[in-house]
C-alpha cells in the first residue's frame, strides 16, 4: 500500500499503517526490539517472504524513519546488517522521530506539508544521547563500531549527506568528540563508491559551522588541534621541528573578499564566553593574533586611542568653559525659565527679566573670548563625532552591512555607547540653534556620559590593568545584576512602608523631611545603606506619627537586611569574582583578541586583504592563504612559533 506524507510524493510501505503497534513498528521491527537470535530468524523469515517490509519505518513522531538497518545497527549486529543491506535496505534511510533530535529543538519541530522531513530551529548546542545524524552511517560512527562503517561506506553510503541540522557524518564525530572514528572516515572515505565519492570536511551546517569550526564552537579542543594537524601542509620536517602552513580558510576572520567572517573559528573563540575556550588559543590561535596585533591592530590601537584622548579633552574643555556662572536663563521643561539680573529666578517663574537671552550660548561668542575658545573645541568635537558615524555608516553600507556591525557592537558595547554618545553631540545643534538650551543640557550631559566608558576598552589592551576591566564586566554581568534584582526588592517594600508609618502624618515641609513622598523615600534608604543614618534617624526620631516606634523597628530592620547583609553579599560576590578571574590566567587573551578583532573592523575590506598578505602565502591557484608556522615538538606539549620561511 501507499502511505502518503506530503503533495510531494508518496512512500512505499509494506505493513498496512492502521494494523501498526503503538509506537507505529511492524512485525519486523517488533523482531529486533526482542533481539534474540530466534527473534532475528523470524525477522529474516518475513522479509525473505514480503521483501518490501525491509524499509518500513516508524510512522509516530517520537521514532519517525526509524528503520530495521538503524536498529540493527543499534544492536550492534553485523550480521543482520549485512543481511538487510543484501536485501535491498535503504543505506540513506533517516530517522526524524523527536527520539533522535536534540534536546533543546525538541519543542521547536515543526512539521512542512511539502516534505517528509521537519523543520528544526538551528539554534541548537547538540546535547543528546540519543541525537546520531539520522543516517545509517552516522548511526555507526557515533556509536564506534568501525566495521560496520567501513561495511557501509562499501556499500555506497554517502559520508557528506546532511542530516536536519545540516550535519554530516564527519560534524557528527566533532559533536561526538570521537577523534579515531573521524580518521577513519577520511580514510576509508577515500575509497567509497558512491556518488558522494570522497569525504568533505569544508561542508557547512545550518549554522555555517564546518568541522573545524563546530569543534571551535565546542570547545572539543583535541579535535580542534587534530583537524588542524591533519588539514596542514607540511613542508620539511627535522627532529622536533616541523614546518608547516595552516590553511586561514576556517581560522581566520578575513574571507577572500575582505569582509569579515563571523563564522570562522578565531571570532567564534573570541567571543565565546566559557572557561574551555580559553584553551583553544594555544598554538596557532595566539600566532595569527600576534601577527594581526604586530602588522596593522597594533597601530590602529594607539592611533585610535590618542585621538580618542584628544576628542574627550576637546569634549571637556567644551562643557567646562559653559558659561554657567553668568546665565541669565534656566532652564524648565517647555525651555526656558528666565532670571533675574542677579542670577535668581523670579519669583513667579514665568515672566522673563530684562536680562534674559536664551540664546546666550551663540551670542557669547561674539564677546569674549574664552566663549570663542569654547566654540572652537566643540567645532572640533562636533567634527570628529560626524566623521566617526560617517565611518559608521560606511561600514554599514560599503562593508559588513548592518546584521554585521550590529553583531560587531553587541559583543564590544562600549562601542555602541560611544557611537551614541557621537549621535547625541550632533543631535544637539538642533536645540542649540533653536536657543532651547534646556534639551540641549540633557543632551550634553547624556553625551558626555556615554562617551566616556569607551576609555575602559582601550584599557583591556595592556595587560597591567586588563585584567582588572575583565572583572568588572563581569561583577555588572552576573554580580551587581543579581544584588540589584534582591536589593530593589527591599528598598521598594521598605520605602512603602517608610512613607506610610513615618511620614504620613508629619505636617512637616517636604523639602524638609525625606519620607514625605515615596520616591523620596526609596532614595532615603538607599543613602541609608551606604551609612549616611544619622540624619535618616532624625527625621524618624523627630516625626510627629503615631507610629513612631514602628518607624524605628523598619529602620533598624532594613540596616540589618539592606545595609549589611545584602550590602555585604555583593562584597561577597565581587571577592569570588576576582579570584576566579585572577585565577584565569588566559582571560585577557580573550579580551586582548576582542580589541584585535574590533580593531580590524574598522578597516575596509581592501586594508584588510593587504595586512592579510603581510602574514600570509598563497599556497595554490585557488587563492586560500595559509599561516607558515615552525613548530617544535615537546613530550608534553606543543610549541609553535611563527615563520615566514616557506
Amino acid at each position: 500500500m501507499l502511505h502518503h506524507y506530503g503533495i510531494a510524493g508518496t512512500r512505499v510501505v509494506g505493513w498496512d499503517i492502521k494494523q501498526r503497534a503503538a509506537v507505529g513498528e511492524n512485525i519486523v521491527h517488533l523482531c529486533f526490539l526482542n533481539a534474540t537470535g530466534v527473534h532475528y530468524d523470524l525477522a529474516k523469515m518475513v522479509i525473505n517472504k514480503y521483501p518490501c517490509l525491509v524499509n518500513d519505518i516508524y510512522i509516530s513522531d517520537e521514532y519517525y524513519g526509524e528503520s530495521a538497518l538503524h536498529m540493527a545497527i543499534v544492536n550492534e549486529n553485523q550480521e543482520m546488517v549485512h543481511f538487510l543491506c543484501k536485501n535491498g535496505a535503504d543505506i540513506h534511510e533517516r530517522a526524524y522521530g523527536a527520539f533522535f533530535c536534540p534536546e533543546d529543538q525538541k519543542l521547536s519541530r515543526k512539521d512542512v506539508s511539502t516534505q517528509e522531513g521537519i523543520v528544526l530551529d538551528d539554534n541548537t548546542n547538540y546535547e543528546s544521547h540519543t541525537y546520531w545524524g539520522e543516517y545509517p552511517l552516522s548511526f555507526a560512527a557515533c556509536l564506534g563500531f568501525e566495521d560496520m562503517v567501513r561495511y557501509l561506506l562499501a556499500q555506497g553510503a554517502c559520508p557528506n549527506k546532511k542530516d536536519s541540522n545540516g550535519n554530516t557524518v564527519l560534524h557528527m564525530m566533532v559533536i561526538q568528540d570521537k577523534i579515531d572514528m573521524y580518521d577513519l572516515l577520511l580514510e576509508i572515505g577515500c575509497y567509497c563508491t558512491c556518488q558522494c565519492k570522497k569525504p568533505v570536511a569544508n561542508i557547512m551546517n545550518n549554522q555555517g559551522l564546518t568541522p573545524l569550526t563546530l569543534a571551535a564552537k565546542m570547545a572539543r579542543k583535541e579535535m580542534f588541534q587534530h583537524i588542524l594537524t591533519r588539514e596542514r601542509e607540511v613542508f620539511w620536517q627535522y627532529g622536533e621541528v616541523t614546518c608547516a602552513a595552516f590553511s586561514l580558510k576556517d581560522l581566520d576572520t578575513v574571507s577572500k573578499d575582505g569582509h569579515i567572517n563571523d563564522k570562522c573559528a578565531l571570532s567564534i573563540i573570541t567571543h565565546e564566553e566559557s572557561l574551555s575556550h580559553l584553551a583553544l588559543f594555544d598554538g596557532i590561535l595566539h600566532n595569527l593574533l600576534n601577527e594581526k596585533w604586530k602588522h596593522v591592530c597594533r597601530y590602529r590601537f594607539y592611533q585610535l586611542l590618542v585621538l580618542y584622548v584628544v576628542f574627550l579633552i576637546s569634549l571637556s574643555v567644551a562643557m567646562f568653559l559653559r558659561p554657567l556662572d553668568d546665565l541669565n536663563c534656566a532652564v524648565t521643561a517647555n525651555g526656558t525659565v528666565p532670571y533675574s539680573a542677579g542670577g535668581l529666578p523670579t519669583s513667579d517663574g514665568v515672566h522673563a527679566s530684562p536680562g534674559c537671552d536664551p540664546c546666550f550660548l551663540l551670542t557669547t561668542v561674539k564677546t569674549h573670548t574664552n566663549q570663542q575658545v569654547r566654540a572652537g573645541f566643540e567645532i572640533f568635537t562636533l567634527l570628529f563625532a560626524f566623521f566617526y558615524i560617517i565611518i559608521v555608516i560606511r561600514e554599514i553600507v560599503f562593508q559588513e552591512g548592518f546584521k554585521s556591525v550590529f553583531r560587531g557592537m553587541v559583543h564590544n558595547p562600549l562601542r555602541l555607547l560611544f557611537t551614541l554618545s557621537c549621535v547625541l553631540l550632533l543631535v544637539a545643534l538642533i536645540p542649540r540653534f533653536t536657543c532651547q538650551v534646556g534639551y540641549e543640557d540633557h543632551i550634553a550631559v547624556a553625551a558626555l556620559i556615554l562617551a566616556w566608558p569607551y576609555s575602559l576598552m582601550f584599557c583591556r589592551g595592556f595587560a597591567l590593568v586588563g585584567p582588572f576591566v575583565v572583572m568588572i564586566y563581569k561583577m555588572l554581568k552576573k554580580d551587581f545584576l543579581i544584588f540589584f534584582v534582591i536589593y530593589m526588592i527591599f528598598v521598594i517594600g521598605f520605602s512603602q512602608a517608610m512613607f506610610l508609618v513615618v511620614s504620613g502624618y508629619d505636617d512637616r515641609a517636604v523639602d524638609e523631611h525625606l519620607f514625605t513622598r515615596w520616591f523620596a523615600a526609596g532614595l532615603g534608604l538607599i543613602v541609608l545603606s551606604l551609612g549616611e543614618f544619622e540624619e535618616l534617624y532624625d527625621q524618624v526620631v523627630n516625626s510627629n506619627s503615631p507610629f513612631k516606634v514602628l518607624g524605628l523597628i523598619m529602620f533598624f530592620l532594613f540596616i540589618i537586611l539592606g545595609a549589611l547583609l545584602i550590602v555585604n553579599m555583593l562584597i561577597a560576590m565581587m571577592g569570588n569574582t576576582y579570584l576566579k578571574v585572577a585565577e584565569t590566567e588566559k582571560e585577557w587573551t580573550r579580551q586582548w583578541a576582542r580589541i584585535v578583532l574590533a580593531t580590524e573592523r574598522m578597516l575596509t575590506p581592501k586594508k584588510r586583504l593587504a595586512v592579510q598578505e603581510l602574514y600570509s602565502k598563497s599556497l595554490d591557484s585557488s587563492g586560500d592563504k595559509a599561516l607558515i608556522m615552525r613548530l617544535r615538538h615537546d613530550k608534553d606539549r606543543e610549541q609553535s612559533h611563527v615563520s615566514h620561511d616557506p
